[in-house]
């Protein structure tokens, strides 16, 4: 392989390289900064309370990070927690200092639409 072809691909490797390694990055300070251990993503500038849209966003970032670890984890937090256990659906907000919770019972479709968005991204990924 002639040298000026050996370097084009060694720098088209890096270039590809470089936005995964930001990307890894981005998704590991995400975690750090929002996600519990026990998987609850936390709203930092809404008191610490958790919501829907932020477990099925993080959902999809830990498929689009290949995460499995992190997508169980916050599968796991949101089902045992936030699932309404007579309709499927999911409760839209969590308040962890609250004497209740869950006081209001209703959820949010967009919510709901993300967490099955999630779950479907797992399934498809891990089928293959």
């Amino acid at each position: 392989m002639p040298l000026r072809a050996l370097v084009a691909v060694i720098v088209t490797t890096v270039v590809m390289l470089v936005p995964r390694a930001w990307a890894d990055t981005a998704w590991e300070r995400y975690k750090a900064r929002f996600m519990m251990p026990d998987g609850r993503i936390i709203d930092t500038a809404n008191g610490n309370v958790s919501h829907t849209e932020g477990q099925g966003f993080a959902m999809l970032l830990a498929v689009a990070n290949n995460d499995r670890p992190a997508f169980d984890k916050l599968w796991q937090w949101t089902d045992n927690t936030l699932r309404n256990k007579s309709n499927g659906l999911f409760y839209w907000r969590y308040n962890p200092v609250a004497p209740d919770p869950i006081a209001d019972k209703n959820n949010a479709s967009d919510g709901d639409t993300l967490i099955a968005w999630g779950a479907a991204a797992r399934a498809k990924a891990v089928a293959g």
